[in-house]
């Protein structure tokens, strides 16, 4: 998933049968900072969303599975809106977030099985 503002709205008159009754917004995709992080493109709002809003967004064949039609055309779908952002220091996390550092558990000893002979008529 990517981070997104949008931007604008695009107005279609005709579109494919799969992007009927969806709308589509001009984003610009934006780091977690909110600032510009690469160039603006079209994408299909399943949310609601609007100008303005912080959105999150999918692309390539995630975006089309997100269409109740799976078989469309879609490269990007707005597929959340963003309340808040939170950005954490990895060094700040508390240990109980961290990765364990176990050793791994042996797998239990199996036996081999034998060889399957072929059966000749």
């Amino acid at each position: 998933m990517h981070f997104g503002l949008v931007i604008g709205t695009v107005v279609a008159s005709e579109k494919v049968p799969a992007f009927r009754g969806h709308r589509m917004l001009l984003l610009q995709p934006v780091d977690s900072q909110q600032k510009p992080s690469g160039r603006p493109l079209v994408a299909i709002d399943l949310v609601s969303a609007a100008p303005g809003n912080h959105v999150f967004y999918v692309r390539g064949r995630e975006a089309a599975n997100a269409l109740p039609d799976a078989d469309n055309p879609a490269d990007a779908a707005i597929v959340g809106i963003v309340d808040e952002v939170r950005e954490q220091e990895f060094d700040d996390l508390t240990p109980a977030l961290l990765p364990r550092s176990d050793p791994p558990k042996a797998l239990p000893a199996t036996t081999p099985t034998p060889a399957r002979r072929s059966k000749r008529s």
